[in-house]
């Protein structure tokens, strides 16, 4: 089989170094191993409309966060016209595949035509990629009869670090990450403020960088003296220190949007007790036995007083963490990942 072309997207010149995803220039080494990426060298700054420049030598595109096209700049346009390609891809002879990030954006602008492109995506798409079992189950709720397959990987972990050393010295809890209004914070804050007793047993950490002025002083007004706020971005050594001074990792992530999460991948590499949302992502994490999940913000403290009462919990649940690791990292991933799409140009009749 000749080596195939691949447009990927998004791939943007607008973005400074530290802004970009990880998770992107990793997806991009692991198809780079066995197709060819047509604008690897190319960033644009033009949107989906860049892809012009090579529609007639693509064999798939790969496209990420699609779905947020119509908050980009004539995004109801580019919206429109990447429908019409993605409707015209049999005649220009290419394929589709995308990887579902979420059920939703989280972003509540162009809600209407989001919502749109989103179910056309679920309908046309020639290979599904999602990071949750729940991802395909939405998937399939939404259109079971056309689109291609729907294919479930956890979302790839990057590392493992060893490190132990100032563990539990600061902190109970940390949330950190970009702080948006779907990490559920302003919630979890309501309820504590509603419960003084749990504001004295814990100390809780809330690091990174917050989305607006308006949203961190939101969250601000619902400060208290056992409570830390941070609103700048966390970079991987200051990342590693916090985590390395906090007993407990946690996410209070709403379940609406959400189906994967970078971080609390970003968060494996670390030996950490880690608990969140039994939803999604973090329910498959812990079938797996990795981490902790609770259904409602009471089950959160009675399942952190657990983890915290044990002094083993961590010892035990590491071992679990390194095999996950191992199973789940980019280069096995990528093996999967690239696998399924040659295999989706190996069916016949295609």
């Amino acid at each position: 089989m000749q080596k195939l072309n691949c447009y990927f997207y998004p791939y943007s010149a607008r973005l400074r170094q530290k802004e970009v995803n990880p998770y992107t220039q990793m997806l991009m080494d692991v198809l780079e191993s066995d197709f060819t990426i047509l604008n690897k060298t190319r960033p644009s700054d033009k949107g989906i409309f860049d892809l012009m420049a090579y529609i007639k030598k693509t064999h798939f595109i790969f496209v990420n966060w699609i779905e947020e096209l119509p908050d980009k700049k004539l995004g109801w346009i580019q919206s429109v016209v990447w429908m019409i390609l993605v409707k015209l891809r049999k005649a220009l002879g290419f394929k589709v595949v995308w990887v579902m990030h979420n059920k939703q954006s989280h972003d509540p602008g162009n809600r209407w035509l989001k919502g749109i492109l989103y179910r056309f995506m679920v309908r046309n798409s020639d290979l599904i990629f999602t990071h949750s079992t729940e991802g395909v189950r939405h998937a399939n709720r939404i259109c079971s009869r056309s689109g291609g397959p729907k294919v479930f990987f956890h979302h790839p972990v990057l590392r493992r670090h060893k490190e132990t050393a100032g563990r539990h010295t600061a902190y109970d809890m940390v949330i950190w990450g970009k702080m948006a209004p779907y990490k559920g914070i302003i919630e979890f804050l309501e309820y504590l403020n509603k419960r003084p007793d749990l504001q004295g047993r814990y100390k809780i950490l809330i690091a990174g960088k917050f989305t607006s002025d308006d949203y961190f002083n939101e969250v601000n007004q619902l400060a208290y003296p056992n409570l830390t706020l941070i609103n700048s971005f966390i970079d991987d050594n200051r990342l590693s220190d916090l985590i390395l001074q906090s007993k407990i990792v946690l996410f209070t992530y709403n379940q609406e949007s959400v189906l994967s999460s970078g971080a609390l991948m970003t968060s494996l590499e670390f030996p950490a007790m880690i608990l969140g949302p039994h939803s999604a992502a973090f329910a498959d994490a812990a079938n797996e036995g990795i981490i902790e999940t609770y259904q409602d913000f009471d089950e959160l403290f009675s399942k952190a007083d657990q983890m915290l009462s044990d002094p083993m919990y961590l010892e035990s649940v590491m071992h679990k963490q390194d095999a996950f690791a191992r199973e789940n990292s980019w280069t096995e991933t990528g093996r999967l990942i690239n696998q399924h799409i040659r295999e989706l140009f190996s069916q016949k009749n295609q």
